[in-house]
């Protein structure tokens, strides 16, 4: 090896770090462990990294976790994934630390990496959200072939806290709905003496559309905040790494139960929500209407298609799937502070409310054109 140029630090960086500038590159030696490994950071914070082109790890002789872990930031810094040359320790190592990075969990991006374009950081987001879908996705299918492996305790938890304990406010929310209706449309038809109808325009804007709709928008509140403040304080807290470390998949023992459960619990809440809107419903109309509660029935009876309860039945997991993804991918995101999860919080309400009425949207859109 020709004549190099060390790094200007203590003997001992001397003899693990060193940088050969006629041919731009750095060569990583000796032992890499964690009773040197400040010492390592340091001395690799210090380097002008914006010559190196090339990067030899083949004459470490040893390196522990800790070591890789300060080596594979150092190659991240660079922009790249490995060394150029490195020897067969250094490679297996390295090989099964990179196995905990495989699971889609968005980290905040640094702040020199971020985009200045807004529209760019919205197309980045927007690709990273569908890359954490689409693995929530198929993981599901993947589990629907291994019931034996379903976690049904954790899943039946969460059909309680986001079914169960919600069973209040979603049907306070449902009753409002069907009274809100009742008086609005009654005010009209009364007019032309076609009070009946009402059990109509209540039977069917109510469980098609608005009793979905708004249970979603309250299950995003309540429940979808809650997934993101709870996997962000876990991350915050280090839990999320300490699973890695113990070889527990946070994909699967922390997103799963919550979207699974949040499936479940979401047309069993609607269902609950439709019985509610049409009581309040029939609530008006007896008072206001003087449509007795018999009567109410019987044209219930005659004039609804059943097309419609399904219709808001089939949209109640879609938009469990939506809430439930959204709430996680958020909560991955939550950065070092307490700060962060009201942000990411706040983001995950937003962003889950406008994709629900988005969803609803193309569902409404779909079921027109095929006259359904």
């Amino acid at each position: 090896m020709r004549k190099v140029k060390t790094v200007d630090t203590n003997r001992i960086s001397q003899s693990m770090i060193v940088l050969d500038k006629e041919v731009n590159t750095i060569y990583l030696l000796g032992e890499w462990h964690i009773e040197n490994a400040d010492l390592i950071k340091n001395t690799l914070d210090d380097l002008d990294i914006s010559s190196i082109k090339k990067v030899d790890a083949s004459k470490i002789t040893y390196i522990d976790t800790a070591g890789m872990i300060i080596a594979r930031k150092f190659f991240n810094k660079l922009g790249r994934e490995k060394p150029d040359e490195e020897n067969a320790a250094f490679k297996k190592l390295r090989e099964f630390v990179s196995r905990f990075d495989t699971e889609i969990i968005p980290e905040s991006m640094p702040a020199e990496k971020k985009p200045q374009n807004i529209f760019r950081a919205w197309i980045d987001g927007f690709v990273l959200f569908v890359s954490f879908f689409g693995e929530t996705v198929l993981n599901i299918i993947k589990e629907l072939f291994k019931p034996h492996l379903w976690r049904i305790g954790e899943i039946a938890k969460q059909v309680e806290q986001t079914g169960a304990r919600a069973l209040g406010i979603v049907g306070l929310s449902a009753f409002l709905v069907g009274l809100v209706i009742a008086y609005q449309v009654g005010v009209q038809i009364e007019k032309v003496g076609a009070n009946i109808f009402i059990v109509d325009m209540i039977s069917i804007s109510s469980m098609r559309e608005l009793v979905p709709l708004i249970t979603a928008i309250i299950v995003a509140g309540r429940s979808g905040s809650s997934y993101t403040a709870q996997i962000g304080v876990m991350k915050i807290t280090e839990e999320l790494d300490a699973m890695r470390v113990l070889g527990f998949e946070p994909f699967r023992f922390i997103v799963l139960p919550r979207v699974l459960g949040l499936m479940f619990a979401m047309p069993l809440l609607v269902f609950f929500a439709d019985m509610i809107a049409m009581a309040g419903g029939a609530f008006v109309a007896n008072i206001q209407l003087s449509i007795s509660y018999n009567a109410f029935i019987e044209r219930f009876y005659e004039a609804f298609a059943m097309k419609h309860f399904y219709i808001g039945m089939v949209k109640a997991p879609f938009f469990a799937l939506i809430i439930a993804t959204i709430g996680c991918y958020r909560g991955f995101q939550v950065t070092g502070d307490s700060q962060s999860i009201g942000i990411f919080t706040t983001r995950s309400v937003v962003d889950s409310i406008f994709a629900v009425i988005f969803c609803d949207a193309i569902f409404s859109i779909i079921l027109t054109r095929l006259d359904i």
